[in-house]
């Protein structure tokens, strides 16, 4: 991502048009993929020739680079969601098929761990669970993507640690 220092250069300087100084700006609050950065770029009024100006300036100084964006989204979120929302995400973002394979594929296998993590923080400490809270916990994740059988393992799991 570019600096602060660096957008005021670009500012300074006319030769960059209104787009890259927007894209810029943009680029400076967080990491954005092409198609992102696209989108904003086209609901701010600007021309196609002026969107692709600035997408070709941030790209030559690797502001915007979907293959690191993809990297870092599937480190960050590897936590919180399944491979599977990850790569989802990812397409909805934009980041060619190539990227998310690669991201998704860094990323551990075997979801059992990590589902039986977000129980823990969940649910406490290990106990039996009552109908409605093996419901809730089963919507939380697999809104996260999970599958359910692994789900229903981690609970069992979860319930026999008790």
């Amino acid at each position: 991502m570019p600096d602060h220092r660096q957008v005021h250069q670009a500012e300074e300087k006319p030769v960059h048009s209104a787009a890259v100084r927007k894209a810029m700006n943009l680029l400076l609050h967080r990491d954005r993929t092409e198609q992102e950065l696209r989108s904003r770029l086209e609901a701010g009024g600007f021309s196609i020739d002026e969107i692709d100006e600035a997408l070709a300036y941030t790209a030559s100084f690797g502001y915007v680079n979907d293959r690191r964006y993809a990297e870092n989204y599937a480190i960050s979120f590897s936590g919180k969601k399944s491979r599977r929302m990850i790569a989802a995400d990812l397409r909805q973002r934009g980041v060619d098929e190539i990227w998310i394979e690669e991201a998704v594929a860094a990323l551990p296998e075997n979801e059992s761990d990590q589902i039986m993590e977000l129980i823990r923080k969940r649910a406490g400490e290990p106990h039996v669970l009552d109908a409605a809270e093996k419901r809730r916990l089963h919507g939380y994740l697999a809104r996260r993507g999970f599958v359910t059988g692994d789900i229903l393992r981690a609970i069992r799991s979860f319930e026999s640690d008790a």
